[in-house]
């Protein structure tokens, strides 16, 4: 049963990451500034953060992804 809540958590996990790529996609090509603008980034941050974030069931059983690492050269880039 513990591989069917897993698999569950894995498959959420993947439309919530690939729900905020679209709509970060999307925000590219749309000017910034307006408050649909500025809600719709608001909600790429959280669902890219949900799948990362422990998530329990009844049992209290933690399911997460593990946190990505990034080596100096891509935190360096991210920084500028």
């Amino acid at each position: 049963m513990d591989i069917d809540k897993e698999y569950i958590h894995y498959q959420e996990s993947i439309t919530s990451l690939n729900r905020a790529w679209r709509t970060a996609c999307e925000l590219e090509s749309t000017p910034p500034g307006s408050a649909i603008w500025s809600a719709a980034y608001r909600m790429v941050l959280i669902e890219y953060c949900k799948p990362f974030k422990n998530s329990f069931d009844e049992a209290r059983k933690r399911y997460a992804l593990s946190v990505p690492h990034f080596d100096a050269e891509k935190r360096y880039c991210i920084r500028k």
